[in-house]
C-alpha cells in the first residue's frame, strides 16, 4: 500500500482528560504538544508539536542552544533535567536569570 497524506506536521488532536488553556504545555509521551485553544475534559483539542515558542521559566539564566524541560509542577522551563521534569525542547536565544521567559524550539 503506498503512503497516503492524512495530515500537514506540526499538529496532532487529543481527547483532553482534563481542562486545558490555550497555551499549556501538554506531555505526549516523549514530546510536547501547546494547546492551541481552550478545551474541557473529554474535549476534542488541537496541539502544536512544532515551532518556537515564548514559554515562562524559572529564575535561572538559560544560554543559546541548551536543552530546555518543563518542570510540570512549577509550570516553567528549566534548564535542569530530573524529578518532575520533561523534555520541551532546545533554547534558540539565551534568556538572562531575570527573564521571565525563553524562546524553544520545541521538541528539538
Amino acid at each position: 500500500m503506498k503512503a497516503i497524506l492524512r495530515r500537514e506536521s506540526g499538529t496532532v488532536d487529543i481527547t483532553a482528560t482534563a481542562d486545558i488553556a490555550s497555551g499549556d504545555v501538554i506531555q505526549l509521551g516523549d514530546r510536547v504538544g501547546i494547546a492551541l485553544s481552550d478545551a474541557k475534559g473529554g474535549e476534542l483539542i488541537a496541539l502544536r508539536t512544532d515551532g518556537q515558542f515564548e514559554v515562562a521559566k524559572d529564575t535561572a539564566a538559560i544560554g543559546a542552544n541548551v536543552a530546555v524541560h518543563w518542570n510540570t509542577t512549577a509550570k516553567v522551563a528549566t534548564a535542569t533535567s530530573g524529578t518532575g521534569t520533561i523534555p520541551l525542547g532546545t533554547s534558540t536565544a539565551p534568556a538572562l536569570a531575570g527573564d521571565g521567559t525563553v524562546l524553544v524550539d520545541i521538541n528539538v
